[in-house]
């Protein structure tokens, strides 16, 4: 099964929003207690679930690529970290991200997100 996540990072964006989403990204991941592979492609953020808990790697670049991206977790455990990493990234592009879920589907992960930074974090999806 697919389950995907989209996003779309706008030229706009300002440099230093996303630098700071980037390391609220890697503060996430790793404060997740789900077991994840990840790591570091030069200063890039790359994860995914571990064994058959994985699916498509989720990449973060340090200098992204502005447009399209997507990610299949295929509701896979790891889902969760993806969803709160693609809530604090809506956080400085004018661009909301979309899915093959609904809104009550990203409630964990932006909850998770919340509590890890100890600050409010939106629900794209619920606007």
């Amino acid at each position: 099964m697919g389950h995907t996540h989209y996003w779309r990072l706008a030229d706009t964006m300002v440099k230093k929003d996303y630098e700071q989403a980037l390391f609220n990204c890697r503060k996430i991941v790793r404060s997740s207690t789900i077991p994840l592979e990840f790591g570091v492609r030069g200063r890039d953020l790359v994860f995914n679930g571990v064994g058959e808990d994985g699916h498509e790697e989720f990449v973060l670049e340090e200098f992204p690529i502005f447009g399209f991206n997507f990610c299949k977790t295929a509701r896979k455990p790891y889902d969760l970290i993806v969803v709160a990493c693609l809530c604090v990234l809506n956080e400085c592009t004018d661009e909301s991200p979309s899915s093959d879920g609904d809104p009550a589907e990203w409630e964990k992960g932006r909850a998770f997100a919340e509590e890890v930074l100890g600050r409010k974090v939106t629900n794209p999806l619920a606007r």
